[in-house]
């Protein structure tokens, strides 16, 4: 009997490969994935189903790269794949949101409860980027859960993209948080909470912590998530990092946040220490933390050694917490998105399709389909 168990055991890890057993034995829900590299490949949504299966996970909000690098043919001879392996600037990318948007049609009813699509594809200082959501919102109605993952600053990719830089105190980035939270869709925004090299005459406080709070506490119905609380490639956590993510918590009952990314995984699990400061944290706001891989165009192997990146933080939590961050709290906030943005759509947008299938509403009424205008009467 024990040798058979030896086995079967042995047959597990040898076909799942870098997944931890512990993750496959869970239910997990996966609130940050790129379909997208930074040149806008990667596996279609029916592809990702089955890596999905594979290292069972239930469900993901899914969207692209907002930006693209640019390959200058007088600068790098091969086409560069990701804005670290070049000089070459990034712009913004619309076509991503269709992209994830026609994927998300091919797919039957049941495949589609597993995604949550967002949209991204818009430059979050330009005025006009309200018109692209309700653009797609009304191209593709039924399909959208939200908005992101979208960045306001982010180490060398801020410097790196054309255009106007984007703040916090930009009046555009105040008419999408305004919009969100009037449809109803999640906001997924990367900020660093930091510059890549911390300013000592600010007295440790990290430079972009306080308006990033500002900008959530100005819309109280917009549901917001943190990606990576705010750490980053080059941005560490600083010795108050956590006591800083608990004002933030306390002080913005709207405010979420994710913990994604290989990086930030190697920072909470780092030392013993470490890990029980972050449980502590997720044990003591428990309906407020989403996990995430932050999966950039997935392949089935990288998307396990991600996955199996969080096994000691799922084995520190308690159970009820640990289920909170793992899937609960996801599907809390998507499923009423979900419910929020579709009676939007049934509400602003005429001449739905009847071959919508409408997977998270039923089918609109008639009498309530309007005409969409960007106005005082949708935001």
């Amino acid at each position: 009997m024990k040798k058979s168990l030896i086995l079967v055991l042995t047959l597990l890890i040898l076909f799942f490969g870098a997944v931890s057993l512990f993750a496959l034995e869970q239910k997990l829900y996966d609130s940050h994935v790129h379909l997208t590299n930074y040149v806008q490949e990667g596996p279609d949504m029916i592809d990702f189903l089955d890596i999905m299966d594979r290292y069972g996970v239930q469900r993901a909000a899914v969207f692209g790269i907002p930006l693209q690098q640019e390959w200058n043919m007088h600068m790098d001879e091969s086409r560069p794949l990701y804005y670290l392996n070049t000089d070459g600037r990034l712009y913004y990318y619309s076509a991503v949101d269709a992209f994830i948007a026609r994927q998300y049609l091919a797919l039957s009813t049941e495949q589609q409860k597993r995604f949550d699509p967002m949209i991204c594809g818009f430059k979050p200082s330009d005025g006009n980027a309200v018109e692209h959501i309700v653009n797609m919102l009304q191209i593709y109605p039924g399909v959208f859960s939200g908005i992101g993952e979208f960045t306001v600053f982010k180490e060398v990719v801020s410097a790196k993209t054309y255009g106007k830089a984007v703040t916090f105190n930009e009046p555009a980035l105040d008419r999408i948080f305004a919009l969100a939270g009037k449809v109803g869709l999640v906001v997924n925004i990367h900020s660093d909470i930091d510059a890549m090299s911390p300013d000592p005459s600010l007295g440790g406080r990290p430079r972009y912590f306080d308006s990033f709070l500002a900008l959530v506490k100005r819309h109280p119905d917009t549901t917001v998530i943190w990606a990576h609380t705010g750490l980053g490639r080059f941005v560490r956590p600083s010795a108050e990092h956590l006591q800083l993510l608990r004002m933030a918590l306390d002080g913005s009952p709207n405010l979420n946040m994710d913990i994604s990314w290989s990086v930030l995984a190697e920072t909470i699990t780092s030392s013993k220490e470490s890990l029980s400061s972050w449980s502590a944290l997720l044990s003591d706001y428990p309906d407020r933390f989403l996990f995430g891989t932050d999966a950039v165009s997935p392949s089935s192997e990288k998307y396990g050694r991600e996955l199996s990146m969080y096994d000691e933080l799922w084995k520190k939590l308690p159970e009820k917490v640990a289920l909170k961050v793992r899937w609960q709290n996801h599907k809390r906030i998507f499923d009423k998105a979900n419910e929020r943005v579709r009676s939007w759509e049934q509400k602003y947008i005429r001449e739905l399709s009847p071959e919508i299938n409408w997977p998270w509403a039923a089918e609109p009424a008639a009498d309530l389909l309007v005409p969409v205008e960007v106005g005082d009467s949708c935001l």
